[in-house]
């Protein structure tokens, strides 16, 4: 690390400061360096001109973040790039015949602009990193430079190390800190502090102790999830739950992103023209707008084993991972399931479709394999037999994968195939109230497939991923008598059950009414309105009504939102 920030420093320093220093006739030009925000480059000019023993005159943005702010050199006079007039008297006085060479790596075109009016007849304005829109005065020079342009060129880069002196390596060479893999905590935070702009922060690997814990990427906060540099496929993901996905992927650090349906991205097919996938193609559209962000859309039917590979044999980059969100419905009464075709448009997207993916990927070579199943699985589906039978077997298949995980997915409340399905009118707003206390919002299930990643080849893995559900409001939606005793362990007791007779009923009371809340109990003062911890309309409905089943007291909407405080 330290050996590459300083061959990038000797390029830029010989081939864009030693030739700009050397044009001027005089033998000891005087120099103003605008900083700007401390920038690698312009640390590396500095201690570049420093070395030279060159009269400078520095200007930043930031005091606190620069780690020029600290400089005491009788070569230097550091000022603050705002206001100008401060800088620029001192130096009208200290260059009297005018400035030889001014590096700009400020923005502000104020500071490029009063730059030029102090230069000298022949002296020289370097941009680096931006344009400057000003003219400069006939004798003058004016360069624009592209740090990238020059970093990239490995011919010039050879010829700068090859003239170095070591006094100038010296001179360029930032300042290190090691740590030991114990303290990774501490070297992350020491490399993002604004003081490391010219410190090399490095972690000594030689030695590791195999009782330290690993981690993950993304584990630590600040650190990235997903590999920027790989290739993250979903598979069936245009719909609520792959869009939602590949948000999260962008999130957390991934940049390259594929999705695949069987119509790809064509605007004429029905769901686009209903507009029931308006809100996917508006974070897919979000998404592509983030820089450096690439999305993909792909044509390509999960059955088609042919175009499955292809589409994989055409990923220029690394493939890190695969979401297999495919899915289709058939739903209608087990004694309906007559024909072959009843089972099969269903089994064979979720079982197929998986086996399709197998042949074209191999889940050894990858970071991950989420394949996405059903809560139907668990607690049954009344009308989705064929359903929970292919997602069943699905699940038996990714058990016996490596790096594979299913995921049971409630009904999705926002889009997907779950809200496609339902009937219009009023029948669909009524199965949306009906389903609401156990489905997610597409981006909450999202998040938790990618929080499904986390414990595979651990310890502790997880070969099928059960989010958080209210596993009572299954059980009251129409769940067998005889299927209860597998589900019955999943219960918990809630607070407003907890009513022993060791509590009084005003404790009760307040106990139910911070389980409302989502409080603790003794996060309740007696004295401050309910609508002040937030209680809303929804809210006092509810606790309304609990209030009057459990413990027989009429109270309104209006009198728990009220801002006073009432009792007998």
């Amino acid at each position: 690390m330290t050996a590459a920030a300083v061959a990038g420093r000797v390029l830029f320093a010989s081939s864009v400061v030693s030739q700009a220093i050397s044009s001027p006739s005089t033998q000891t030009p005087r120099v103003i360096l605008h900083a700007g925000n401390s920038s690698p480059a312009s640390i590396a000019t500095y201690s570049y001109l420093k070395a030279r023993n060159i009269d400078v005159l520095v200007t930043f943005n930031n005091r606190h973040a620069s780690p020029l702010a600290e400089v005491q050199d009788t070569h230097c006079q550091i000022f603050a790039s705002s206001p100008c007039s401060v800088w620029s008297f001192h130096a009208r006085a200290w260059a009297s015949k005018g400035v030889d060479v001014a590096f700009n790596f400020d923005t502000n075109l104020d500071i490029a602009k009063e730059t030029i009016q102090l230069l000298s007849n022949g002296g020289s304005l370097i941009n680096i990193g931006h344009e400057s829109p000003h003219r400069v005065r006939r004798g003058q020079r004016y360069l624009s430079v592209d740090p990238k342009t020059i970093l990239n060129s490995l011919n010039s880069m050879q010829t700068a190390l090859d003239i170095a002196t070591p006094s100038m390596l010296a001179a360029l060479a930032p300042a290190t800190e090691a740590f030991s893999l114990d303290r990774l905590s501490t070297t992350y935070q020491m490399a993002q502090a604004p003081s490391a702009v010219d410190v090399a922060v490095l972690m000594d690997l030689r030695t590791i102790d195999p009782q330290l814990s690993i981690l993950r990427g993304g584990i630590l906060k600040g650190t990235n999830a997903f590999d920027p540099r790989a290739s993250y496929v979903i598979i069936g993901g245009v719909g609520g739950l792959g869009a939602n996905i590949a948000r999260c992927l962008v999130e957390n650090g991934a940049r390259h992103v594929a999705l695949t349906s069987r119509s790809g991205e064509d605007v004429s097919i029905p769901s686009y023209i209903a507009g029931r996938l308006m809100q996917e193609k508006k974070i897919i559209s979000s998404l592509r707008a983030i820089p450096g962000v690439e999305i993909d859309i792909f044509a390509v039917d999960c059955l088609d084993a042919p175009k499955t590979k292809q589409m994989f044999a055409s990923l220029s980059r690394r493939l890190a991972g695969v979401f297999y969100v495919a899915a289709r419905l058939n739903d209608q009464r087990f004694t309906n399931l007559k024909s072959e075709d009843d089972w099969r448009i269903v089994h064979d997207v979720k079982v197929k479709g998986v086996k399709v993916l197998l042949e074209a990927v191999d889940p050894k070579l990858l970071d991950f394999l989420v394949l996405t199943s059903s809560m139907a699985t668990v607690s049954g589906s009344p009308g989705q037999a064929n359903y929970a039978a292919a997602q069943t077997e699905m699940e038996a298949i990714g058990s016996r994968l490596p790096n594979t995980v299913c995921v049971l997915v409630p009904p999705i409340t926002d889009g997907g195939v779950f809200v496609r399905a339902l009937p219009p009118g009023n029948a669909r707003n009524a199965a949306l109230d009906k389903y609401k206390a156990l489905g997610m919002t597409g981006i909450r299930v999202a998040t938790h497939c990618v929080d499904a990643i986390w414990s595979l080849n651990t310890p502790s893995e997880i070969k099928v991923y059960v989010p958080p559900v209210n596993w009572k409001k299954v059980c009251e939606l129409g769940i067998p008598d005889y299927q209860l005793a597998s589900l019955r362990h999943l219960l918990v007791k809630e607070t407003t059950e907890v009513g022993s007779n060791r509590e009084s009923t005003e404790q009760s009371i307040r106990a139910t009414c911070a389980m409302v809340l989502s409080l603790e109990v003794d996060d309740l003062e007696e004295n401050i309105p309910l609508s002040s911890y937030g209680l809303d309309s929804l809210t006092s409905v509810r606790l309304s009504g609990i209030l009057k089943q459990y413990f027989n007291i009429a109270v309104t909407q209006l009198q728990l939102l009220s801002r006073h405080m009432t009792g007998r």
